[in-house]
């Protein structure tokens, strides 16, 4: 009978502990093959889009020092294959490496592309890294910064 409860006690605990343990999926692809551009309002909210969550940004356009008018502004965000987001918008200095955190995003990077703001960005998608188009200029970047810097 003792035995019984002994095994019945670690059949139940092992349960428990296995049902605490999240599963890890490596093998995943995050990338987003296009760009989203984004409406932001002049309250420097993000309109929320079906396909994608709807965050704050007032943040980015501080750190630029850029002041919202009355039409808002577009941001362009992807997704690259390692999971982070990239952000920037016309006038930015800056692509923004973005990350999900309990609670929201964080800035895990901020990568300076340009000394005088970006005129017309967009981004592509390639296999290991973001490509940041900017008129005759171009930047391959990923999670740590331009690649070959």
């Amino acid at each position: 009978m003792r035995i019984r409860k002994v095994l019945f006690i670690a059949l139940i605990s092992a349960y428990v502990v296995s049902c605490n343990n999240p599963t890890l999926i490596s093998k995943a692809d995050y990338n987003w093959p296009l760009e989203k551009v984004i409406q932001v309002t002049n309250d420097g909210l993000q309109v929320k889009t079906p396909d994608i969550f709807a965050f704050e940004v007032t943040v980015f356009f501080e750190k630029e020092g850029i002041v919202l008018g009355e039409d808002g502004a577009l941001i362009r965000m992807i997704m690259g294959d390692k999971g982070y987001y990239y952000l920037t918008a016309k006038g930015f200095k800056t692509v923004y490496v973005l990350q999900w955190v309990e609670g929201g995003l964080a800035i895990k990077k901020e990568i300076k592309v340009s000394d005088e703001g970006l005129i017309n960005p967009f981004f592509n998608q390639k296999k290991t890294n973001v490509l940041l188009v900017d008129g005759d200029n171009s930047y391959s970047i990923n999670f740590t910064g331009i690649i070959g810097e």
